[in-house]
């Protein structure tokens, strides 16, 4: 008797508690535990979901821009109905029975996450305040013309590199002059695998035009790889090519993200990334990984970032960001802090910027490229 009261005064503690530290794995422990009807759990799933709004949305409207930009959120419901759910949480995949049920889990998933970030945030930022004048003191630039940018860029890679992180900002200019990093890379002799967040690993994905377009987009960096014989390993997972067209939105605010674009979609992304990218290396131990995302999925002063857990002297970050962005305050946020320090103190920004390990880890990268709009500074 006394043991099933504990169960569920945990899992009351755990639904009921948006602040628990540890509601992810708990969570999914007591709902194995205690049996309930599927009403009890659709219930406590709603309760979790009402209280985890409620928590995220007093943090959210109560901090500065930077912070929620950074920790974006909450959210009410799901735009369309998750294809296969128990991909994303395949711990409690034998537990929730219904499409409902899996939506209240998600949202409340992102909710909480968005509520425990916003603490990280307000660290993150005053502790990046408080380092950034020590950064800047210890900025490199590099005086070169932009037509030499990405090969000065390439030769800037140490020889003893595992993982080289590129980040770019989404814009389809970018796309010829990562082509030409890539082209400059191969002269190095080392075996290069390219990973990359844009394409399914999946070969066959079921979402065959997300694929197609992929394909034309990045076309130049496709061909570019192909003609260095350097081989393409796609790190999407086919949950969310399934899923492309889902959206978390909030009926208070009118607000709506893309699933996979949302404090939590990044993080189960970036987890799936590191798994596979893992499962590469006990195969090709001494190859160098090449691995081209967005930015924010690899500055290492992000949580859940690809550069936060592959940190350290054999990782190699770089960020290719357009000059559009140093206009755009919420989008240089999420690709350069740094940037973003200089833009709000107005101080002189360089196009062609690095910094030594293991400040970079810190800065947030190793090198930063400015690239204008084509026909500009060419």
């Amino acid at each position: 008797m006394f043991k099933k009261f504990f169960l569920l005064f945990l899992l009351y503690i755990c639904v009921m508690m948006p602040g628990y530290a540890q509601w992810e794995k708990e969570l999914p422990a007591a709902l194995r535990t205690v049996s309930l009807t599927e009403r009890q759990l659709t219930e406590l799933l709603a309760t979790r979901l009402q209280k985890s709004y409620i928590q995220a949305f007093e943090l959210m409207y109560h901090n500065p821009v930077e912070e929620m930009v950074l920790a974006d959120g909450p959210y009410t419901a799901l735009s369309n109905r998750i294809k296969n759910p128990e991909e994303l949480y395949p711990e409690i995949s034998n537990i929730l029975t219904t499409p409902e049920q899996w939506e209240m889990y998600i949202i409340s998933a992102q909710n909480r996450r968005v509520a425990s970030q916003m603490r990280r945030t307000k660290k993150l930022l005053e502790d990046y305040e408080a380092q950034f004048p020590q950064m800047r003191l210890h900025e490199q630039t590099v005086e070169v013309p932009p037509s030499q940018y990405m090969k000065t860029l390439a030769d800037q890679i140490p020889a003893n590199t595992k993982y080289l992180l590129l980040g770019e900002a989404h814009y389809a200019y970018l796309r010829p002059h990562i082509a030409q990093f890539i082209t400059h890379l191969a002269n190095s002799g080392r075996k290069i695998i390219l990973f990359t967040e844009f394409m399914p690993h999946a070969a066959q994905t079921q979402n065959t035009t997300r694929r197609n377009e992929l394909l034309r987009e990045y076309w130049p960096v496709w061909m570019a790889a192909k003609q260095a014989q350097i081989p393409i390993a796609g790190l999407e997972p086919e949950f969310v090519v399934q899923n492309d067209n889902v959206a978390l939105i909030d009926h208070i605010t009118a607000i709506d993200l893309p699933l996979w674009g949302t404090t939590e979609g990044v993080r189960l992304r970036n987890q799936h990334w590191l798994r596979l990218i893992k499962r590469y290396r006990e195969e090709f131990p001494d190859a160098l990984f090449l691995i081209y995302a967005g930015g924010g999925h690899l500055s290492s002063e992000r949580a859940y970032s690809l550069g936060k857990t592959l940190a350290g002297p054999d990782t190699y970050t770089a960020l290719i960001v357009p000059t559009e962005s140093l206009k755009k305050p919420d989008e240089l946020l999420n690709i350069s802090m740094y940037d973003t320090f200089c833009v709000k103190q107005a101080l002189p920004i360089s196009p062609f910027i690095k910094f030594d390990y293991p400040l970079s880890t810190q800065v947030g990268f190793n090198a930063r490229v400015l690239i204008p709009p084509l026909g500009r500074g060419e």
